[in-house]
């Protein structure tokens, strides 16, 4: 089993969770102080049940790890030191991997962990990487621009449209099956080996976010155009809608926590870590849509590298080599993620139906090949981001937000139940083991106590914590459902 650094997990994370690109859109059409206000409570949200998904495969590993031992040890009577070495148990395990159903199996029964791949399944359906990417490849597309069968597409094709019309939607179609082909190298090839790739391709990521910032920030006064107002201060309830959605998908992680974390050589650091993945993807977010919104005002484009195609015709043989890096770059990237998915779902499915890490590298290549090419369909008729990001989050929150938590309480219960189970007088080793731990006389990094029982646990393992998060993703849900009800909305 190959391993990597948290370095490389930490890019691994950031290709997998990274996708800033309709961001810029739904800030400058909801007001960019409420927006920015909204994804920091949104980033906020997202991150605990990472966290929790942390502690509960902690747990999971746990109670594996006693049930394989429970032959050969009475659980029923053991000391203190036996109950240290039962709590050293809860840890991470490399070459152990529990897919998010199979948590939804151990902790809360059969039918959760069917319903739970179900909406995994149809989550990783979502074609958000393809969109990104085929528009890319049909707007700057070698054909002639008036084609009889392929046309090169222009961004105002895909502005507020489901998809494009005429010849370009033929030249768009044609994108996204070279987009198949190219991520198909990618769902070929595991996790582990992927090490250079990803940390190539998280340093061209930087610097293309970065370009776009930069760029949007020296141009902004170039547009003096009296009917393209910023609105910094103004709130539009519609514009609202359709960026809580895409705000909670920018922050997408729950699903590839056990894929991209269990590689990772040095579990201590699995906390910081996924913290790093997190306040980079939400900081950059929060820069990219705040300038390209403000750069490009009302003419911002659904996909926000879209806004430089026109300088892709520029006289200024420097701009547009620049234009193209930024319009094209999003291709290359997004074939990384739509690979990575791939694998996720085809794990996702195998540890349903025979259990984890059972199939042969033919029989995982063969998997990874049909659910790539079933994927390619969707996009072909819709290309609207906004309109997808908002119909996809609707099983999202379930799986960002509600499984997480039921996940959270289940699995605490049932090992703090595990653990009384060591000792009838629960009650006073706990409280012994915390006074000489606060003492010095035991060594460890593992907390055993109502809230910190395991190495990731903290004040958002509170159940109170449990609580306002799903209150949070209720809300959350309740206002996309609201924004497609609602007519004439943004897409």
């Amino acid at each position: 089993m190959r391993t990597y650094s948290k370095l490389v997990g930490y890019f691994t994370g950031i290709s997998w969770m990274f996708s800033p690109y309709g961001v810029p859109f739904v800030m400058y059409n909801t007001g960019l102080v409420a927006s920015i206000l909204t994804l920091i409570f949104i980033a906020i949200a997202s991150f605990i049940p990472v966290m929790w998904i942390l502690e509960t495969l902690c747990r999971a590993q746990a109670l594996e790890t006693m049930k394989e031992r429970k032959a050969d040890v009475d659980m029923e009577s053991v000391d203190l030191g036996s109950l240290t070495e039962i709590m050293s148990l809860c840890k991470i395990k490399t070459g152990r991997r529990f897919e998010l159903q199979e948590l939804c199996e151990i902790f809360i029964g059969k039918p959760a962990a069917i319903i739970c791949t179900l909406l995994v399944v149809v989550y990783l359906s979502n074609w958000t990487t393809v969109v990104i990417s085929a528009t890319a490849l049909a707007t700057n597309a070698p054909v002639d621009s008036h084609g009889s069968f392929l046309t090169q597409c222009t961004d105002s094709d895909f502005h507020f449209r489901l998809h494009p019309d005429g010849t370009c939607w033929n030249t768009y179609t044609l994108s996204v099956l070279v987009f198949g082909v190219f991520s198909l190298i990618v769902a070929f090839t595991e996790l582990g080996e992927m090490r250079i790739l990803q940390t190539v391709l998280a340093f061209v990521r930087f610097a293309t976010i970065g370009a776009m910032i930069v760029y949007s920030i020296f141009t902004v006064d170039e547009d003096h155009s009296h009917d393209r107002k910023v609105h910094w201060f103004q709130f539009s309830l519609r514009g609202f809608l359709a960026a809580v959605p895409t705000l909670v998908y920018a922050h997408l992680t729950v699903i590839g926590i056990p894929t991209i974390s269990e590689p990772v050589a040095r579990k201590q650091g699995l906390a910081k870590m996924w913290a790093g993945i997190f306040f980079t993807t939400s900081s950059f977010c929060g820069i990219l849509g705040l300038t390209v919104a403000v750069r490009f005002k009302s003419t911002v484009n659904e996909v926000a590298s879209l806004n430089w195609v026109p300088l892709t015709h520029s006289s200024n043989i420097v701009l547009r080599i620049f234009a193209y890096w930024i319009v094209l770059y999003p291709s290359v990237e997004q074939c990384v993620s739509y690979g990575m998915t791939s694998i996720i779902l085809a794990n996702t499915v195998e540890s349903l139906l025979v259990g984890s890490n059972k199939h042969s590298r033919v029989e995982r290549s063969i998997h990874r090949f049909l659910w790539t090419a079933a994927r390619l369909i969707a996009p072909i008729f819709v290309s609207n981001l906004v309109a997808e990001s908002k119909y996809v989050s609707l099983v999202l929150f379930w799986l960002m937000y509600f499984i997480p938590g039921l996940l959270q309480f289940c699995s605490r219960n049932r090992w703090l139940a595990e653990i009384k189970k060591v000792t009838v007088a629960a009650p006073e080793i706990i409280e012994h083991h915390n006074a000489t731990e606060r003492t010095g006389l035991i060594s460890t990094k593992i907390r055993l106590n109502i809230v910190n029982d395991t190495p990731y646990s903290g004040w958002y393992s509170r159940p109170i914590v449990v609580v306002v998060v799903q209150l949070f993703g209720l809300l959350a849900f309740g206002l996309t459902v609201v924004g497609l009800a609602l007519p004439h909305s943004l897409s």
